[in-house]
């Protein structure tokens, strides 16, 4: 298997602060997080869940030198948060597990076909 180009491995470490802020642009977010990028590999490694009271940590691949724009893409997102990000300039055990995942497959598409059935089904009982 071939090397990917990665420059580096960005930690982004998102605290929500406003999280009805956040909950405005969830949709969008989930969207941006399985559109695949012109990338060989999915926009990010590793999405999970912190809690204190609400955060997000993503691990993201970075192919060129500029990992700020890995987090002004997400602050455009993630409204209500605060991002600090860190690089990663060593894996001392193991390998990151990077891959291209088909979007369909995905939890996020999944919660997103419920938000948009949950929306048709407000405006047919509206009209």
């Amino acid at each position: 298997m071939e090397s990917l180009p990665i420059k580096y491995n960005a930690v982004m470490v998102c605290r929500q602060r406003d999280i009805a802020a956040f909950n405005l642009h969830r949709k969008e977010f989930l969207q941006h997080m399985i559109e695949l990028p012109n990338t060989p590999t999915s926009r990010y490694t590793l999405v999970g869940d912190m809690g204190a009271p609400y955060g997000l940590l993503f691990i993201a691949p970075s192919y060129t030198e500029n990992i700020q724009e890995i987090e002004e893409t997400l602050g455009a997102y993630l409204k209500g948060t605060e991002i600090r990000s860190n690089i990663i300039a060593q894996v001392l055990i193991g390998e990151l597990g990077y891959r291209r995942i088909n979007e369909n497959t995905t939890l996020q598409y999944q919660i997103i076909n419920e938000l948009n059935q949950q929306e048709k089904y407000r405006a047919i009982k509206k009209s």
